[in-house]
């Protein structure tokens, strides 16, 4: 029988995935500011200037439900409108990489721990799936908005505005309740105390993503909250994948050469 068992390929992919979003989240942090640093935006980088400005992309994203009456972009703003598409490109790496992250915790979660497992929780794993698979999909059509709504032409009509809602909305929705489910499987699944602090966080950030879109509050949904919980929980669970690698479990060791397989 195998050494390597379910629950130790999935922790792996787990390690993978982790590693593969924090890259990611580096290059989406930094692609600005590299953006910015081009010659053509010379003249943008006074302290004074906006095309630094973090809240425009989420703002642009929550406009529609907030129907703030101020001027989010003007269309003239050409550097500003660079960053941004900047920042929304290397979001195209940030977005395979979380996504996996999810599905793989959630197969790591469900995975047998032996062979006939009662336990076993194959169903959670399909749900973990098809949720990811979710918030891939909203999270490109949020972005390929986001495009349409700098331009060209620059147009940040009330139609765009709605459907970068609704992609905002479904991505987020579909990341809160991942959060919640892959939360309550830790906590039924547990095996130490890591997954059932995994699973309070999965729990915690699910409440606060929750509450930051039904007050439409980027605050909650990117700054003081969510994402960071969100990476608190991510790291749970890394942490648990490595107890999983390191752990020897007797049930999937291999048997000797020649004799029984050992129980």
């Amino acid at each position: 029988m195998s050494a390597f068992n379910p629950r130790k390929r999935w922790a792996v992919w787990v390690i993978i995935a982790w590693l593969a979003t924090v890259i990611s989240v580096w290059a989406f942090e930094t692609a600005g500011t590299r953006a910015l640093a081009e010659k053509d935006c010379k003249t943008c980088r006074a302290p004074d200037d906006p095309c630094g400005d973090r809240t425009v992309v989420p703002r642009l994203e929550l406009e529609h439900r907030q129907k703030v009456k101020t001027e989010i972009l003007r269309c003239d703003q050409v550097c500003l409108i660079h960053w941004i598409k900047a920042k929304t490109c290397s979001d195209f790496l940030l977005i395979p990489s979380y996504s996996a992250l999810f599905a793989f915790l959630f197969l790591l979660l469900s995975a047998p721990r032996s062979q006939g497992d009662p336990t076993a929780a194959r169903p959670w794993a399909v749900i973990g799936i098809v949720l990811a698979l979710t918030m891939l999909t909203a999270d490109c059509a949020e972005n390929f908005l986001l495009f349409r709504s700098i331009g060209p032409p620059c147009s940040l009509d009330a139609e765009t505005l709605r459907l970068l809602w609704t992609a905002t909305a479904t991505k987020w929705g579909a990341v809160a309740l991942a959060s919640a489910l892959a939360g309550v499987l830790a906590l039924l699944r547990r095996t130490g105390w890591v997954t059932v602090l995994a699973g309070l966080l999965g729990l915690a950030t699910a409440g606060v993503l929750t509450a930051g879109l039904y007050q439409a509050s980027r605050e909650l949904l990117n700054v003081l909250g969510g994402t960071v919980l969100l990476f608190l929980f991510f790291t749970a669970i890394l942490v648990h994948a490595v107890i999983v690698i390191v752990k020897p479990d007797p049930v999937y060791i291999e048997p000797a050469a020649g004799g029984p397989s050992k129980p």
